[in-house]
C-alpha cells in the first residue's frame, strides 16, 4: 500500500513538473505585438530601421517581408514602429510617420 501510494504521489510529481514546462513554453512562443517611437537614426528600405526614442535610447528592428513603411519615412523623421520580438532580433511589421508635432 505504501509503495502504491509512493508511485501515485510520484507519477503526480512529475506531470505537474511537465505541465508547467510546457506551459511556460508556449507563453514564451506566442509574440507580443509592441510599439515604440523616436526619430530615424538610420533606414535600410529593404532591411533594417534605427530610432532613438525620447528616452534617448537607441532601438533597431529588422523590417519583416512584407512589413508596410509610411512614404516619407526617412531619416529625421518622426515614427512609429510596430514590432515583435524575435528570439534577442526586433522584427518590425509597420512603421508610420507620427502624426505628433
Amino acid at each position: 500500500m505504501k509503495k502504491a501510494l509512493f508511485v501515485l504521489v510520484c507519477l503526480l510529481a512529475v506531470f505537474a513538473f511537465t505541465s508547467g514546462v510546457m506551459a511556460a513554453e508556449q507563453s514564451t512562443t506566442k509574440s507580443q505585438v509592441l510599439k515604440a517611437s523616436g526619430t530615424v537614426l538610420t533606414y535600410d528600405r529593404a532591411a533594417m530601421i534605427a530610432i532613438k526614442t525620447a528616452k534617448g535610447k537607441e532601438m533597431h528592428f529588422d523590417l519583416a517581408a512584407n512589413a508596410k513603411v509610411g512614404s516619407k519615412v526617412d531619416r529625421g523623421s518622426k515614427v512609429t514602429v510596430t514590432y515583435k520580438k524575435q528570439g534577442q532580433k526586433l522584427v518590425a511589421s509597420a512603421v508610420a510617420e507620427s502624426t505628433k508635432k
